[in-house]
């Protein structure tokens, strides 16, 4: 998938179209990052993608980045540093009232929080992505929250609400 998000990336600077070139950064970044042999690669494309969307005004795609970032810093193990990345995203998104964005950064915070062991802020985080997934009738995220649910209290020991859950 990489090589059409460049080639869009190619057509977008060769026709000046900065937003189409923002957007296409992060998708090649945010695919990047999902193989740990091509993570750090991928964190410089979102940086880029971040520098260009600053430039041009594009919240949406800026919020999106700082998601990716955050989610490439768990995987690195910083979760300070993801916590932050989140944390600034899902401020963006809440200023948009972007729905997308605020449940799939919640979901990803609450990946950070209960992987860094702060379980009643990690459910708490995932109760309020839950409740706006199933406000916003987005059954997908719903469903990744809930499974992250079950995992948490599974990990704290409660077989009955892991399996509720789950």
């Amino acid at each position: 998938v990489i090589q059409h998000f460049k080639k869009a990336l190619e057509l977008a600077r060769k026709v000046g179209n900065k937003l189409l070139e923002g957007r296409s950064l992060r998708r090649i970044g945010s695919a990047l990052i999902a193989n740990l042999n091509t993570m750090d690669e991928g964190s410089r494309w979102l940086r880029e993608s971040f520098r260009v969307c600053r430039e041009i005004g594009d919240k949406v795609t800026e919020a999106r980045v700082l998601e990716s970032l955050g989610w490439y810093y768990n995987w690195k193990g910083e979760f300070n540093k993801a916590k932050d990345y989140l944390t600034r995203a899902l401020t963006l998104a809440e200023e948009m009232k972007d729905n997308y964005t605020m449940i799939s950064t919640l979901f990803m915070l609450t990946i950070v929080l209960a992987g860094n062991g702060e379980y009643n802020e990690a459910i708490s985080t995932g109760q309020r992505g839950l409740q706006l997934a199933q406000e916003f009738d987005r059954v997908s995220e719903a469903s990744w929250i809930l499974n992250t649910l079950g995992w948490i209290y599974h990990d704290l020991s409660n077989i009955e609400l892991a399996i509720k859950y789950n």
